[in-house]
């Protein structure tokens, strides 16, 4: 189990063991602050996270404080928590239920590379698959109309609520239209000005000069110990040695997945003879640390780079491998999931469900009994940012992006396409008023655990952690990182 005491209570235990007994009777200490209820929530809504170490609940609680919109992207747990108190009549509904996105909004769709020719081969589609799950198709539908909510607010839209009306429309006629086969998600990216901008930039991509930012055969771990970013020259991430004993879990891990018959699409291109020849072909290997990477910022990751020779190509691969915990929803007790090396390979068979053609490297790897999901790291993954949908007519845009892709891959996941879809169809018709009024209760909670959250003392002591981590890493490698504005 991982250690969370609060922050002040770790400190205060190692600082009593360090102290000498008063020879008087002294004034009582002030009382240490103590967390509040959402940071405690938060703490136990994420258990594999541990509070001592400053990667990860830590930098968890950096990255939620960011903002309101990277509040609400990264708390999908808090989101789920409020859909149990409120959307019991969805949670106990007989029809509908698909296999959930799971954490649906306009960060997780955009471009990725397909097995095929790098740099052309490139599709827009479904992405992020971390928090899928089985469940009512609303919620799905739901997180989406809450994130529009949020990038209109972000936006500075005017009178927003009246705004979300038709991009509510558009997103449940554009889901039910693609979900029952009469449009197609080809011709709504074809129409979409963001995405079709986002396949052109993604497709200029080059792996050659995008491994140069990473890859630095002089360090211990053959990555560079801190990447920056070349505009803002701010800390993108951390790449860390691990010890012998892991990489050897690591490499075997991998190794174990690419003979396994589970391993598919590009996996299926290596070619090395022996676990011997695999291991040599392994040029770096290290720790990952990423800043600000929403739902997923605290998990422990691991960055593998292997080289062109084991691979029927011309070009070096990263592999990302992350950690796989119960997804938001389980979490929060409102539905059932695996967990362990099952979840990483729920969350793999989603990616072949929801993504046609699929991404070239997906796949559940075990490392010492634990699930890891792997994916490539390249230059092909463009996504959407909030500030693309700055008008009303282009938050119309993203909610129809958002409802075909949505419709496309959900559709996929149908035993029978026709008739679920329409039988869906039949229990979205009514939805709009709904889905705007839990989208705005639902936005207006986020909002106030967000408020209360940054508030709270004790979440200040753990950005302190997470920012002295950042400039004792970054130091000699970047400017001094700028800390989060506290308030």
């Amino acid at each position: 189990m991982r250690d969370q005491r609060p922050f002040n209570t770790l400190l205060l235990t190692t600082a009593i063991g360090l102290l000498p007994l008063p020879l008087f009777a002294a004034e009582p200490p002030e009382a240490a602050p103590q967390p509040s209820a959402v940071l405690n929530r938060l703490m136990e809504l994420n258990p594999h996270l541990a509070a001592d170490d400053p990667r990860e609940l830590p930098m968890k609680l950096r990255s939620l404080l960011q903002d309101e919109y990277g509040f609400f992207c990264g708390a999908a747990d808090l989101f789920y928590v409020w859909c149990g108190e409120h959307c019991r009549d969805w949670l106990e509904q007989a029809d509908g239920i698909v296999q959930l996105h799971g954490d649906f909004h306009i960060g997780n769709i955009g471009t990725y590379q397909a097995a095929g020719i790098p740099g052309r081969d490139v599709y827009f589609g479904v992405r992020d698959l971390d928090e899928t799950v089985r469940g009512p198709v609303q919620l799905d539908l739901l997180r989406a109309m809450t994130g529009l909510r949020f990038v209109a607010a972000g936006n500075g839209l005017p009178d927003y609520d009246s705004i979300t009306r038709p991009a509510a429309r558009k997103l449940i006629a554009t889901y039910v239209s693609t979900l029952q086969g009469q449009a197609s998600l080809a011709s709504v990216v074809g129409q979409s000005r963001r995405a079709t901008a986002l396949l052109a930039e993604a497709r200029q991509g080059k792996m050659g000069r995008y491994l140069r930012a990473y890859y630095d055969q002089s360090q211990r771990t053959g990555f560079v110990p801190v990447r920056v970013k070349k505009k803002s020259g701010e800390v993108a991430d951390f790449m860390e040695p691990v010890d012998d004993a892991k990489r050897k879990q690591i490499v075997n891990g991998l190794w174990s997945y690419f003979q396994s018959e589970t391993a598919s699409g590009a996996s299926k291109r290596f070619r090395p003879a022996d676990g011997g020849q695999f291991e040599a072909g392994v040029l770096a290997l290290a720790r990952w640390t990423r800043l600000d990477s929403g739902a997923g910022q605290g998990l422990t990751e691991y960055l593998v780079l292997l080289d062109r020779t084991l691979i029927h190509g011309d070009i070096h691969v990263i592999l990302q491998l992350t950690d796989a915990p119960a997804p938001a929803a389980a979490r929060a007790g409102v539905l059932p999931s695996s967990s362990g090396p099952a979840r990483a390979r729920g969350i793999t068979t989603a990616y072949r469900q929801f993504q046609l053609p699929t991404m070239w490297f997906v796949g559940a790897v075990e490392i010492e009994g634990q699930g890891f999901l792997l994916k490539s790291k390249d230059p092909w993954r463009k996504e959407p940012s909030p500030r693309d949908f700055s008008t009303s007519d282009s938050l119309v845009e993203a909610a129809e992006l958002l409802g075909a892709v949505l419709g496309s891959a959900h559709r996929r996941g149908l035993a029978d396409p026709a008739g679920e879809a329409r039988t869906i169809g039949g229990l979205l018709a009514d939805l709009e008023t709904t889905l705007l009024l839990r989208s705005a209760e639902a936005e207006a909670y986020l909002r106030e655990q967000f408020r209360l959250l940054r508030a709270d003392p004790v979440a200040q002591g753990y950005l302190e952690l997470a920012d002295g981590f950042i400039e004792q890493r970054a130091e000699g490698h970047a400017p001094k990182p700028r800390r989060r504005a506290r308030k």
